[in-house]
């Protein structure tokens, strides 16, 4: 009778104090419209601009004698030779066309003296033809102007870079056969050059076309780097929740090399809206809460509407207005009920189906116990593996009993919350071992109840407190 006597004078102190305890410590800041910034801080990695690849193909068959310029990321210029090729099919297609400027020259007198016109419109025809065919083959105009005032066949040709750039891969080795179509290199300009900074999407208000970023990359300390948002890419990845955001950063004398990793910092102006300091709103995990202060010493929690978070500022949509003064910071309400929750939870009387008083069934013969754990340990608010493990007498059956646990908060009416309860049926892994997984929607005392079942006879109960962390 004397601990229930303590715990009517201990929760009667409580109230009485409560009006006192609101204005003990309390820093207030006024609600008010400000100029919000949405920053956002994220992973980098320098990416090649994929328009600027270019792949350099050969069109006639044949097999590479010279390799010229045979390392990844050396920098070439437009028309710089890259490789040597000795091409049968390039000697046949211009040996043609001579034999076609021959027999042109030869059929062109009979036209200019009268003869048939006709034979010397076909000698045209077949030297137009041979010269299509050289320049489907794409050889170099320099070789055909070579051709047309040597008069002599070549066999060998040069495969030339069509544009500057640096040389990002290439297949090209000597005595290597080729076929025609084959690309030999591929090469990329890097000025400017590609970054994609992989931002959280709930800080993704930060990004927008245009929006400038500064960078620092690990391989380049003490320096940094200015760009600009180009693309925000429209997918989010499952496993990170990020988003790809591409930006375009002038790279003139290639410090800036594809593979790089750094760190982006992305800055935009939002607007003015209503806002809070983050520290004055209280996350109950149901529901975002205020106290307002009434003027009279006293706090009224108040259920916010909030928009997106700007550094350490939350747009309010609704729940308070301007010019009201709300308490900076909650959680030392949080901290006090979770305080006096623990130090009452051995004598307050049990939830609604957590340690019912109504009749069960006798417990089974024999020493049967539960031992719980958590990961982590001590649980936090949100997703946690809770664990079971049952022993039994000596040759008892451990594993295929029914295993449940309840985690129970109280109501906490001065901080605007109701009761919380969730249950998990746990899943034997054998050896008695039974485990699952538990949502906390807040931080703060819990009260525990975990049993085991096996054909309709309660085998072990257990009940504890569990602390979960924020």
């Amino acid at each position: 009778m004397n601990k229930f006597r303590l715990v009517l004078v201990l929760l009667a102190a409580a109230a009485a104090a409560q009006s006192q305890s609101q204005t003990i410590g309390v820093r207030t800041v006024v609600v008010a419209y400000q100029a919000l910034t949405a920053a956002a801080t994220a992973p980098a990695t320098v990416a090649v601009p994929a328009p600027s690849r270019v792949d350099v193909v050969t069109h006639l068959a044949g097999w590479i004698e010279r390799v010229a310029v045979a390392s990844p990321y050396a920098t070439v210029t437009a028309g710089e030779a890259l490789c040597t090729i000795y091409s049968p099919e390039l000697f046949a297609a211009e040996q043609d066309y001579l034999a076609a400027r021959a027999y042109a020259a030869a059929l062109a007198p009979s036209g200019e003296m009268g003869g048939e016109a006709g034979v010397a419109a076909g000698g045209a025809r077949v030297l137009a033809a041979a010269a299509a065919r050289l320049e489907q083959a794409q050889v170099p105009a320099a070789e055909r102007a070579r051709l047309e005032t040597t008069g002599v066949a070549a066999s060998r040709w040069t495969l030339r870079a069509p544009a500057s750039g640096v040389v990002m891969s290439f297949t090209a080795v000597p005595q290597m056969r080729v076929a025609a179509g084959a690309a030999l290199y591929q090469l990329a300009q890097l000025d400017p050059i590609w970054v994609y900074a992989d931002v959280p999407e709930n800080e993704l208000t930060a990004a927008a076309a245009g929006t400038p970023v500064a960078l620092s990359f690990d391989a380049l300390p003490g320096r940094s780097f200015s760009g600009q948002v180009a693309l925000i890419e429209p997918q989010v990845s499952t496993a990170s929740r990020t988003v790809p955001v591409r930006i375009v950063v002038a790279n003139p004398k290639h410090a800036l090399l594809p593979g790089m990793s750094g760190t982006a910092q992305l800055r935009r102006a939002a607007g003015r809206h209503l806002a809070l300091p983050a520290e004055a709103v209280f996350q109950t995990g149901t529901e975002a809460v205020a106290f307002v202060a009434d003027g009279q010493g006293h706090f009224t929690p108040r259920t916010l509407h909030l928009g997106a978070r700007y550094g350490d500022d939350y747009a309010v949509l609704s729940g308070v207005r301007a010019g009201e003064r709300v308490a900076a910071s909650a959680q030392f309400l949080l901290d006090a009920d979770a305080q006096l929750s623990a130090g009452l939870g051995a004598f307050a009387p049990p939830p609604p189906g957590v340690g019912a008083t109504a009749p069960s069934p006798p417990p089974a013969a024999g020493s049967w116990k539960l031992a719980l754990t958590t990961a982590p340990a001590p649980p936090h608010k949100g997703a946690n593996q809770v664990r079971v493990q049952l022993t039994g007498p000596p040759g008892a059956d451990t594993s295929s009993a029914t295993a449940q646990v309840t985690f129970f908060m109280p109501a906490m009416p001065a901080m605007g919350m109701g009761a919380m309860r969730e249950t998990a049926t746990l899943k034997s892994s054998g050896g008695g071992l039974y485990q699952g997984a538990l949502q906390l929607g807040s931080a703060g005392v819990w009260q525990v109840t975990a049993t085991a079942t096996q054909s309709g006879r309660t085998l072990a109960e257990l009940h504890t407190t569990e602390r979960a962390t924020p």
